[in-house]
């Protein structure tokens, strides 16, 4: 029999254990090869494939884990499917399938505040801040303008254009200084 557990894992990194059990030991190796099908895309979106297994003679199972790998695509959940394909010195027990979901976290989103909402032009400051939705495994860079009557430069200094919110940080800020 197979048997993939959990049925679902994350693209960015979720493991999945998959699991080839005999109903007895059995004096010969047995050797199951796997196929792999589904939406999701092997080297792409997960690793760890492999299609043929040996199960030692005198042992009862081997297993194996698949592990979700994060592309630069935003997609929806894919599936996965695991399918026995043949089996010699054994019988497979029906058609042997485990459907697997592979889901992909979706991107945060990122506000931007800046507070007090004014500040004098002469030495006031004012703090702003970008905060993402959720932490993320790689740096975030946003790229921020500045516009109305104030000049960046002649009235207020510290406008930088390119911000870095750190992997697996939540935000940044800086502060603009009336000049």
């Amino acid at each position: 029999t197979l048997a993939c557990t959990p049925a679902s894992f994350s693209e960015n990194g979720g493991k999945v254990t998959c699991t080839l059990k005999l109903s007895k030991t059995t004096t010969k190796d047995v050797t199951v090869k796997t196929t792999y099908g589904g939406s999701a895309k092997a080297g792409t979106d997960y690793t760890g494939v492999r299609t043929i297994h040996t199960i030692k003679a005198g042992n009862k199972s081997t297993s194996w884990q698949l592990t979700g790998k994060a592309d630069t695509t935003q997609e929806a959940s894919e599936s996965l499917i695991v399918e026995i394909d043949s089996v010699t010195n054994a019988t497979e027990k029906g058609n042997q399938r485990s459907i697997l979901t592979v889901t992909n976290t979706a991107k945060p989103t990122v506000t931007l505040s800046c507070s007090p909402a004014s500040f004098s032009e002469n030495g006031g400051k004012v703090t702003c801040s970008l905060k993402l939705s959720k932490t993320t495994t790689k740096d975030v860079t946003v790229k921020t303008t500045y516009g109305g009557t104030a000049k960046a430069g002649t009235d207020y200094t510290g406008h930088k254009a390119t911000h870095i919110i750190k992997a697996g940080k939540e935000s940044t800020s800086w502060r603009l200084t009336g000049k």
